[in-house]
């Protein structure tokens, strides 16, 4: 799965011109980051294949945009009585484990890639 996010952090605004790229995990482990988890996954983790695979971007104005690909398997329940004429869903639920409803809002979007 590829998951971005994106937050202001107005304390890493800067001056230049142009996003600046982050790519030391030392970095990054230091920022603050929003502390999500998939309720329903059995296991979920970052894909390492070479090096961790994310990027983290901050720009001018202090938006902070991370995106990485992750490896999550979820935990549902199955209505298989139809089983093989049937259709099955399984939800992705996420949350922050700290943060209250009514500091933040998550705003979720889903492009199609070809």
């Amino acid at each position: 799965m590829y998951l971005a996010l994106g937050w202001y952090d107005r304390r890493l605004a800067h001056n230049c011109t142009h996003p600046v790229l982050v790519t030391h995990k030392f970095i990054v482990d230091r920022l603050w980051q929003p502390d999500l988890y998939f309720v329903n996954s059995k296991f979920a983790y970052l894909q390492e294949v070479t090096t961790p695979n994310f990027m983290v971007i901050v720009y001018p104005d202090g938006l902070i945009f991370k995106s990485m690909r992750l490896d999550v398997t979820l935990s549902c329940m199955m209505d298989l009585q139809r089983f093989p004429m049937d259709k099955q869903e399984c939800p992705l639920i996420i949350q922050s484990c700290m943060l209250y409803h009514f500091f933040f809002c998550f705003v979720f979007s889903w492009e199609h890639l070809n």
